[in-house]
């Protein structure tokens, strides 16, 4: 495992040339460190005229003077996976967002990969820096969840399944009809919700995918695609929430047993 320290700049840039550029010369004495060296987030300003559209030309001095800060602090763009825009206000589309590191990080990181998220939550793209293949949710005992109590149908599951007759003693009738109803909830919530994290993918990637699509096109279909995507991954991620929010709780709880 690597213990190695990494300096990480977060970066709101503004969009005020003379102001950005007080940012890029403060950036310089960092820009010395020996460390692996990530900076990061909203730099408002584009590299060249391609990673925009929709827009007027952009002032060439501040392509140029950001073309130089990453020339003279030796920072370089890892690529990314995603859309190709980062942000937009549905008309104008750009890529203001990016991860830059230096060589140090990329030797110390050569398998590292940015992964532009979809634009849900803000205008902006988040953005992750992976460095590995990220694996599925949490397994482990059964749990009734919160989020099941949303959906009208977990009633009538659970009504459908305790009137099936059971005989024997009382414990043991209660003990039987337990553990069926885990076995059918399992599977209704299979069903339902299917897999939380690899439901919040697959919706990622559908908003993604009509984000590409409206980029490409501009149509109003596509667009109305989008929204329709957007408010599906809303839904999708307040289920993960909630899910992540009762784990988290029952976590707490067994630590301070």
């Amino acid at each position: 495992m690597c213990k190695e320290e990494v300096l990480l700049t977060p970066v709101y840039a503004s969009c005020n040339i003379p102001i950005r550029r007080v940012l890029w010369d403060g950036l310089f004495d960092m820009s010395t460190t020996a460390l692996s060296w990530v900076v990061m987030g909203d730099f408002n300003v584009i590299v060249d005229h391609s990673e925009q559209v929709g827009c007027k030309a952009l002032d060439p001095r501040a392509m140029e003077d950001f073309n130089d800060c990453l020339l003279n602090y030796r920072l370089k763009d890892p690529g990314y996976n995603g859309s190709f825009f980062s942000w937009t206000n549905g008309r104008i589309s750009k890529r203001l967002d990016r991860v830059l590191v230096n060589s140090h990080f990329g030797q110390l990181f050569p398998m590292v990969r940015v992964k532009q998220l979809a634009k849900t939550l803000s205008d902006h793209a988040p953005l992750l820096i992976e460095s590995c293949t990220p694996k599925d949710g949490p397994r482990g005992l059964f749990r009734f969840h919160k989020i099941w109590l949303k959906n009208e149908g977990i009633s009538k599951v659970i009504e459908d399944n305790w009137i099936l007759p059971v005989y024997g003693d009382p414990l043991y009738i209660l003990g039987h009809k337990l553990r069926r109803l885990k076995g059918c909830l399992k599977e209704w919530n299979k069903m339902v919700f299917g897999n939380i994290f690899s439901s919040v993918q697959q919706a990622e990637e559908e908003v993604e995918n009509c984000e590409a699509a409206y980029e490409s096109s501009r149509l109003p279909a596509d667009r109305e695609a989008l929204h329709k995507a957007k408010a599906k991954h809303l839904r999708i991620i307040e289920i993960q929430e909630d899910y992540l929010r009762q784990l988290s709780g029952l976590n707490l709880y067994t630590r301070r047993r």
